[in-house]
């Protein structure tokens, strides 16, 4: 644990961290691990959407992503990724 940090807060850490090097693998680990607590995060859910795609994971990357909008419907990005993948 990292000192200082809570439990969410130590998943956002290792998220960008894992994410930044590249590490889509790790990173849908512990995304796994904080959606299983943190269910209806989008952040959480938008991140793990993005490594499951750098990842090769289309369709596991799509379903998160829409399960993201349809927990908050106006994400203009989100938006324009899952019409991206729809072409």
């Amino acid at each position: 644990m990292i000192p200082g940090l809570g439990s969410f807060h130590k998943i956002v850490h290792w998220r960008q961290v894992l994410m930044g090097k590249g590490l889509y693998g790790e990173a849908i680990v512990e995304l796994e691990k904080g959606n299983s607590v943190y269910n209806s995060d989008t952040s959480l859910l938008n991140s793990l959407g993005y490594c499951y795609c750098q990842s090769g994971q289309l369709q596991k990357s799509l379903d998160v992503l829409q399960a993201s909008l349809k927990l908050t419907p106006q994400q203009k990005k989100i938006q324009s990724l899952i019409n991206l993948d729809n072409s």
